[in-house]
């Protein structure tokens, strides 16, 4: 999978422009002029003194008409930052003329035919918008390539570590990859491929886990799956399964 992942990051037909995608809309990251050690930023945080579970809604909303006396010369945002089931505006701001203005445009800009899109939006959404579109593409590409390994594991997102122990993890990896001493020690011999005796079959890892006959009632006892996906897959039962099976039939040590 890495060589697969190597050779998708690097071709060229993987751009930005094939995803459609218009960056035009996304706000440019400026650095202050002003080192934020030296700015004197002002912060009130006197409704945090009260305990919102504790505390009447009719109380914070008196604390907070009176804190906008103290800022009458000044230019007020009103946000969505406090939310509820029924919709925007924590039940506390209620009544304030400011908070209640905002909520109202907002509602009708949801559904009135004259509210135009703002396609704006910051450096930190089009990541993971970006992050999106690429494993989108990732998935299609590894989907549509006939390999042994997409046959075992057809989805990208990775795969829990079943074990602690070095030796069955490296019986699975080989299991997944088909590689084993098993099946490919005629190489070293500079033989051709050896066959099932019982068989008469290429000795492969789907021979041996799904349709090797001298395995069969071994495998059937184990309630080994019949697919590599399930055998050599994430689930736990399985794996401890396979690798009594691969006990049981003396083949663990020719993994």
């Amino acid at each position: 999978m890495f060589n697969f992942l190597k050779d998708f990051l690097l071709d060229r037909s993987f751009q930005l422009n094939n995803f459609k995608f218009n960056c035009s809309g996304v706000l440019k990251h400026e650095h202050a002029i002003t080192p934020p050690w030296v700015m004197e930023l002002h912060s009130n945080t006197d409704l945090s003194q009260h305990i919102k579970s504790e505390t009447m809604d009719y109380t914070f909303r008196n604390l907070t008409l009176s804190l906008l006396e103290d800022y009458q010369d000044y230019i007020k945002f009103y946000t969505d930052g406090s939310k509820t089931e029924a919709g925007v505006g924590a039940s506390p701001y209620i009544g304030i003329p400011g908070n209640e203005t905002a909520d109202t445009y907002a509602k009708r800009a949801i559904t009135s035919p004259e509210a135009s899109l703002v396609q704006i939006c910051s450096l930190g959404d089009i990541k993971g918008v970006l992050q999106s579109l690429t494993l989108q593409q990732w998935q299609h590409r590894w989907t549509s390539s006939l390999t042994k390994l997409n046959v075992i594991k057809p989805s990208i997102n990775p795969w829990p570590t079943l074990t602690t122990k070095r030796r069955h993890e490296v019986i699975v990896n080989r299991l997944r990859i088909g590689h084993t001493w098993l099946t490919h020690n005629f190489l070293m011999r500079h033989e051709d491929p050896t066959q099932c005796t019982t068989c008469g079959e290429i000795i492969t890892v789907e021979h041996v886990l799904l349709h090797c006959r001298k395995y069969a009632d071994t495998k059937t006892s184990l309630n080994i799956p019949d697919h590599l996906y399930e055998i050599l897959g994430p689930d736990l039962k399985n794996f401890n399964n396979t690798l009594m099976f691969l006990q049981q039939t003396k083949l663990y040590n020719l993994i």
